[in-house]
């Protein structure tokens, strides 16, 4: 017997490799055919580029090369890629083809005739592609406009807050830090004052007058500049509350006892100044100084008892004279 083809001899597995590569590279061929004739077809006509006549010759060779088999995903991703300029020029080359190959469909040739009905197929499916592009471009557009309806408020909403606690938290780090700053360097000339005057055995009133004013009027300069920062940051609401009091009682709390203990350290220095009240002072001091001790000692005890009684009804929420 004689020596058995190649094909054989390499057994069905190289066979299949050898058949694929073959039909790879002739799809290859055909796809590098069929982008070369669109492009033909996207010469601007008004330069002289483009040739109907040299364009059909090589549309025949294409499909005598290829058993009249056209590749419409190429074709179709070739009119994708085209700009509305571009696909106006490819349309108009188009046409003017199309109106040669009908009149060369005249002449009875059934080569023409052929050639024309594969020129159909591909007249037609550029305006399929170019059809479905489009669609594709305005569901594209509905999609965005739809996206932008829905989220677009909603992110006005987020970069605005963003934005305000931003504000709001630059605005709080600055109040800390003046309040901090000053406090301390505030507080060491206080304990500066009180140290001399004590020392030079003179009175401190002075010094705790002034130490009071002071602390009043940082403490209201910070309320009214958090107040505006939130006013910025967060525009107010209707509250139940009516007046400022009710919206914020711990400000005036503290203002109330600032400004109580202004008043009596100013009076208990006036009436030092002045030598007022000396006999109710030796009375109670000097006279019946043991009786005024233990008077004072009882009254802090019960009120420091009180009030240690009521703040622990209040952590275990045992205290109903509170609660509305």
């Amino acid at each position: 017997m004689g020596e058995k083809p190649d094909i054989f001899r390499m057994g069905p597995s190289h066979a299949n490799d050898s058949t694929a590569s073959s039909k790879n590279d002739h799809i290859d061929s055909m796809s590098f055919d069929m982008l070369k004739l669109c492009k033909e077809l996207s010469r601007s006509v008004a330069n002289g580029k483009f040739d109907s006549m040299h364009w059909l010759g090589e549309l025949r060779k294409y499909i005598s090369k290829n058993d009249n088999r056209l590749l419409y995903s190429d074709i179709s991703n070739y009119i994708f890629n085209l700009s509305d300029e571009e696909f106006t020029t490819f349309t108009t080359n188009l046409d003017s083809v199309l109106n040669v190959a009908a009149a060369l469909r005249g002449t009875n040739v059934e080569q023409d005739k052929n050639l024309y009905k594969t020129l159909l197929k591909f007249f037609d499916h550029v305006n399929l592609a170019h059809r479905q592009n489009s669609m594709f471009s305005n569901k594209q557009q509905d999609i965005d406009n739809e996206i932008e309806r829905l989220l677009g408020p909603k992110i006005q909403d987020i970069t605005k807050d963003m934005t305000s606690q931003l504000v709001g938290l630059v605005s709080i780090f600055t109040a800390l830090s003046f309040l901090i700053f000053g406090g301390i360097s505030s507080l060491q000339n206080t304990f500066n004052s009180l140290s001399a005057a004590a020392n030079a055995q003179n009175s401190i009133l002075p010094t705790l007058i002034v130490t009071l004013a002071w602390a009043f009027c940082l403490m209201n300069l910070l309320f009214g500049f958090m107040y505006f920062v939130l006013r910025i940051v967060k525009p107010p609401v209707s509250q139940i509350q009516t007046n400022i009091v009710q919206r914020y009682p711990v400000v005036f709390l503290c203002d109330y006892i600032l400004l109580l203990l202004f008043v009596v350290l100013c009076g208990s220095w006036f009436a030092e100044r002045n030598g007022v009240g000396q006999t109710v002072f030796s009375f109670f001091v000097c006279d019946h100084r043991e009786i005024t001790f233990i008077f004072a000692i009882v009254l802090i005890a019960v009120f420091f008892s009180y009030l240690g009684c009521k703040l622990y009804a209040l952590y275990k929420g045992t205290d109903t004279s509170t609660k509305s």
